[in-house]
């Protein structure tokens, strides 16, 4: 399970199952408050995890003023193919990191991670979390 340096992380998911073959899973919203410092969403492996070579899994930020439409903010955060081999991460490992740009951040908004696998991911659970840069 993770944990901050300092008091301003929110875990979204402890624990997400990631996504059977060809499905998307997605994290809780986070909706944005009045704050005074820049803010970063992390997924760390909360079990083992292992992506076999030519496999993809896939996570990408979103975005929503509403907490029900949300679409992809720029790129994804995660854009794994592991060619020429298994990638395998331990628990606790950081997967991917995306920075909520400044801009972005405003009463009313919301963020999330969409998470796809071409591939049954089911064996691994992850956990999402909001923190502080």
């Amino acid at each position: 399970m993770y944990t901050s340096k300092t008091p301003t992380y929110k875990v979204l998911n402890a624990a997400l199952t990631l996504p059977d073959a060809a499905s998307t899973v997605e994290s809780e919203s986070f909706e944005f408050l009045k704050r005074g410092y820049r803010t970063i969403v992390r997924v760390y492996a909360n079990t083992e995890i292992t992506v076999l070579a030519e496999d993809v899994m896939t996570a990408t930020l979103e975005i929503s003023a509403d907490d029900s439409s949300f679409v992809a903010l720029y790129s994804s955060a995660l854009n794994l193919t592991a060619p020429s081999g298994n990638t395998v991460y331990a628990i606790g490992d950081l997967i991917c990191e995306q920075v909520v740009p400044e801009n972005f951040v405003a009463n009313g908004k919301y963020v999330r991670i969409s998470i796809t696998a071409d591939t049954d991911q089911t064996a691994g659970k992850v956990d999402v979390v909001v923190d502080a840069l």
